[in-house]
């Protein structure tokens, strides 16, 4: 590859992440833009992740697509052997004639995944979720009622600096 800029464009899906993981939870579309400097001695790969993850909200448990968008730089050496310093910055060997970015593509997408997912905000600051779902767990919700036990309410009290 010559110096200088060259850019990639990516499309990854479920068979994707399959090819990675058999039992990958991760189901959507993301478009992966890929920005790549080649210099002598370096290359600087500049990734804009975009897409959707198909999900359940885990508060109200309706399914709904989560916008991802995700950016990611990596900084690859060239030297004697092929190591990795950190998350940023890899080693390649000299005499290696290709860079598979794909592994990187899979972490950075399993990365940017929340542990909570939910709907996002209304315009007017409100849960996005379905407002049955909504008034059934406030229903359900453990409200705290005069019969708790005595004894906790005295730990309550207890005041933490």
């Amino acid at each position: 590859m010559k110096n200088g800029e060259h850019n990639f464009n990516y499309e990854v899906g479920q068979e994707f992440f399959e090819a990675f993981n058999e039992e990958s939870e991760i189901n959507g579309q993301f478009n992966v833009k890929l920005n790549l400097l080649r210099e002598t001695r370096m290359m600087v790969l500049q990734f804009d992740i975009s897409g959707f993850l198909n999900s359940e909200c885990h508060l109200c448990l309706e399914p709904f697509k989560f916008e991802m968008n995700e950016q990611k730089k990596l900084i690859v050496k060239f030297g004697q052997e092929t190591s990795s310093e950190n998350d940023e910055v890899m080693i390649l060997a000299e005499n290696v004639d290709e860079l598979n970015v794909a592994e990187h593509i899979y972490d950075y997408i399993n990365l940017a995944v929340p542990l909570r997912i939910v709907h996002p905000e209304k315009d007017n600051g409100e849960p996005g979720c379905d407002e049955n779902a909504l008034k059934k767990i406030e229903e359900y919700k453990h409200h705290e009622t005069e019969s708790d036990d005595p004894r906790w309410q005295a730990l309550k009290k207890i005041k933490f600096d």
